[in-house]
C-alpha cells in the first residue's frame, strides 16, 4: 500500500478492513458463555471487575472474528434486554432512504 500525503483521504477500497470483534447484548452472561462453548468456540477471556463489570470473549473455530458480551459495558443498558429490542435507537443510522425503524428491526 502506498503511503498517503497528509492531505489525502483514503478511499474505502484502499483500506485493509477486517471485522475482528462483534459486541452482542445478552441477558444472561453465563448462559451465553455455555451456549457458545458447547458449539466449540474458544474462550479467549472472561474478565470481571467487581460486581458491576464482566466481559467475555469467544472465537469460533477457524475464525479471525470474535464475539464479546458481558455486563456493564454497553453504552445503552437497554441493549442488555430483549424486551425492549424493538425500541428505536438514536445512535443507529441507516443509508439514505432507509428509515430508522427498519435499521432498528435489522439490528434486533
Amino acid at each position: 500500500m502506498t503511503p498517503l500525503a497528509p492531505t489525502q483521504t483514503p478511499e474505502a477500497g484502499t483500506i485493509d478492513m477486517k471485522l475482528e470483534v462483534v459486541n452482542l447484548p445478552v441477558s444472561d452472561v453465563d448462559r451465553a458463555k455455555r451456549f457458545y462453548q458447547k458449539l466449540g468456540w474458544r474462550l479467549d477471556g472472561d474478565f470481571a471487575v467487581g460486581e458491576d463489570f464482566r466481559a467475555v470473549q469467544l472465537t469460533p473455530p477457524n475464525s479471525q472474528c470474535a464475539i464479546t458480551f458481558g455486563k456493564g459495558h454497553h453504552r445503552d443498558p437497554g441493549l442488555s434486554s430483549r424486551s425492549d429490542a424493538h425500541r428505536p435507537r438514536t445512535g443507529l443510522r441507516g443509508p439514505p432512504g432507509v428509515s430508522q425503524r427498519a435499521v432498528c428491526r435489522a439490528a434486533a
